[in-house]
């Protein structure tokens, strides 16, 4: 292949402006990305990337401009036939060090102290820094190839000096790969790095060794494609990140919209339930009302019944107001009847009230020992809220064919609290729900609500606990409630 390699052509010279800008853009849209990314987390390593790609593009059209033939005759820069080749060391040399600095300033940043929040200024201040730095290393190119030995013997052809620059490309881009490649945790973004870092020395090396440093060459062409992809993998990998970031985002915007509308679907069905609830003893209070009336304004009344009726006005007024006190004590900030409460009795009493409905759906219950251990709060409400669980429980048991159908009640000490357990064989719960103290107003099942869920959540909440849902290994969820013990228990 190496005679094909060195064959020179010349219609790569006016390819070079095209090259350029694409590589120019991939930078800067790199870049552009991963000062986001610095926007969202506040990584000072971020930083110095951003700033390694916009040198990289940057000097890259200073490269284009000063180069023989592409622009101009001698470059618009002005410069010998050496300022093309320093450019292009300071970029040989820069891109490497830059991925450098990245991994150790993620070695940094480490500790969480060193993830700070994003600073507009800082931002703004990457993309000065660099384009100055481009600036500087342009400017100063024709300067300094009167100082370092010659680069290039002519306008293609280098000197032996630039296998320096060179091995010393080789050796910047090899150190940053390992230092990257050793970073921990290792992340998607790092195996991009990788890739590019492999794409950039097989650049080099076809420049270097395949086409012997000679410009305008076969393999001096084909080196550039590689360095296209050097600049270009990040950028698509950050890209499709974005876009994957952004696809989420849309979904759990949708999500919370479409959770917003089941949950004024359930308050609506809440409020019918309330409506209905007192409707009856509303509509007792006026017949009995009515009938007392009627009583009283016979000839002659009859005040016995009369009476009755107006006992039974008293009696229903009282069961509505049950009902009131019912909904406060479920849905109020805190219980209302304080009381220590028998862990081990609580889960019993729960197994009997769901026994009827577990019997019909064929779901046995295992109730656990719980001796000894005792919570603080109200009986009533506790008691509604692991019942609700276990008929969660009970109905996604039934749901499943076949396997072995059992719901489990459980207590156990946990430090300062008291952990009571509902686990089941079902068919587990999907990933909307493994987060479910923050979600109310779901359910796993089809037609459900989430109501359940949600007063549970509101009575332990009430009682400074919480609920916590999880997958079992086995098959199957377990949902925790837990609550500080007793006095008596610390």
């Amino acid at each position: 292949m190496a005679p094909v390699a060195s064959i020179q052509l010349d219609i790569i010279a006016p390819l070079l402006p095209a090259y350029v800008a694409v590589v120019l853009m991939f930078d800067v849209f790199t870049a552009t990305l991963l000062i986001s990314q610095y926007v969202a987390v506040g990584a000072p390593a971020l930083l110095a990337l951003a700033a390694a790609y916009l040198f990289n593009g940057f000097t890259a059209v200073a490269w284009a401009a000063s180069f023989p033939g592409v622009l101009a005759p001698e470059g618009l820069l002005g410069g010998d036939l050496q300022t093309t080749a320093v450019i292009a060391a300071f970029r040989r040399l820069a891109f490497p060090l830059g991925l450098l600095a990245y991994a150790l300033l993620r070695r940094r940043a480490d500790a969480p102290e060193v993830w700070r929040p994003w600073s507009p200024t800082t931002a703004v201040a990457t993309v000065v820094v660099s384009a100055l730095a481009a600036l500087i290393v342009t400017g100063a190119a024709g300067g300094l190839s009167t100082i370092v030995p010659k680069l290039m013997v002519d306008a293609r052809v280098p000197t032996a000096a630039w296998d320096f620059v060179l091995w010393a490309g080789i050796a910047a881009t090899l150190v940053a790969a390992v230092a990257i490649a050793r970073l921990r945790p290792f992340c998607v973004l790092d195996l991009w790095l990788l890739v590019a870092l492999a794409a950039f020395l097989v650049e080099i090396a076809m420049l270097g060794f395949l086409a012997d440093g000679v410009r305008l060459s076969v393999a001096w062409g084909a080196g550039r494609l590689f360095g296209l992809v050097a600049v270009a993998v990040v950028a698509l990998a950050l890209l499709v990140d974005t876009v994957v970031a952004t696809a989420r985002s849309v979904s759990k915007l949708a999500a919370e919209v479409q959770a917003r509308r089941a949950r004024e679907a359930s308050l609506e069905a809440l409020g019918a339930a309330i409506a209905h609830e007192l409707n009856q003893p509303l509509t007792a209070i006026v017949t009995s009302a009515e009938a007392a009336g009627r009583w009283l304004d016979r000839g002659n009344p009859d005040l016995l019944r009369a009476r009755e009726r107006l006992a039974a006005i008293g009696a229903e007024g009282a069961r509505a107001g049950r009902v009131l006190d019912g909904l406060r004590r479920s849905f109020g900030r805190g219980p209302s009847r304080d009381g220590l409460v028998d862990a081990g009795s609580l889960l019993a009493s729960v197994a009997a009230l769901a026994r009827a409905e577990a019997a019909g759906a064929r779901v046995a219950i295992d109730r656990g020992a719980a001796t000894g251990l005792r919570v603080r709060g109200d009986a009533d409400q506790l008691r509604q809220a692991v019942l609700n669980l276990v008929v969660n429980a009970i109905e996604a048991m039934a749901l499943t064919p076949g396997g072995r159908r059992i719901v489990t009640l459980s207590a156990r000490a946990e430090g300062a609290a008291c952990v009571l357990s509902v686990s089941d064989a079902g068919p587990g719960l999907p990933p909307a729900l493994l987060d479910m103290p923050a979600g109310p107003f779901q359910s796993e099942k089809p037609r459900g609500m989430g109501l359940g869920l949600m007063i549970a959540r509101t009575i332990v909440e009430g009682h400074g606990g919480r609920i916590m849902a999880a997958n079992r290994p086995e098959g199957g969820a377990v949902f925790e409630i837990a609550l500080p013990r007793g006095n008596d228990n610390v």
